[in-house]
């Protein structure tokens, strides 16, 4: 049996919904997702695919017409059963109730700072929520009648998720131009 983290989860299970991907792959949907617990760089990526071959979780075949020999990664039969057993692992309370969120540990803290560099953190951290917001936009195209329900909700989950950080940050902002 086979712990997988978080991101070998969402790998995975990208996998299983492509059928058949390459690394590039995975990385641009990660990139794509409104969620900003699933963000992987190439360096994280490549590595973590190559472990999940050597574990026998996924093959691969190499694309011979592309030149490059380009690695398309198909889940295992071992990959479905650890992908199952990741998924249904959701009575942790580490899952549900204790999530590492940086930006209300930094919001803890700015009491240390001045009013000058709250305000600037504030509006820093406003501007790169906005960013993700237009992200998460793009995945509204998807709709309720949209034919990967799942898809859609875990996209609306995201999305209420950066509305309400954005909501939060714009609270605390008044609060600190009026103090």
């Amino acid at each position: 049996m086979t712990v997988l983290s978080e991101l070998e989860g969402v790998t995975l299970g990208i996998i299983i919904k492509e059928e058949c991907c390459t690394a590039y792959k995975i990385r641009k949907k990660l990139e794509a997702s409104p969620s900003s617990h699933w963000r992987a760089s190439a360096g994280a990526i490549y590595p973590l695919v190559s472990r999940l071959a050597e574990n026998k979780l996924v093959n691969f075949k190499c694309d011979n017409e592309d030149g490059r020999g380009t690695k398309l990664f198909k889940i295992t039969p071992k990959g479905k059963r650890e992908f199952t057993r990741w998924i249904k692992n959701i009575h942790q309370d580490d899952l549900i109730l204790k999530i590492s969120d940086p930006l209300r540990t930094r919001i803890f803290f700015l009491d240390s700072l001045d009013k000058e560099a709250q305000l600037e953190f504030v509006k820093k951290a406003i501007a790169s929520v906005k960013s993700q917001l237009i992200i998460a936009e793009r995945h509204k195209s998807l709709g309720p009648e949209s034919a990967d329900m799942f898809e859609y909700l875990g996209a609306k989950a995201g999305l209420i998720h950066i509305e309400g950080r954005l909501k939060l940050l714009r609270i605390l902002l008044d609060k600190l131009e009026t103090a």
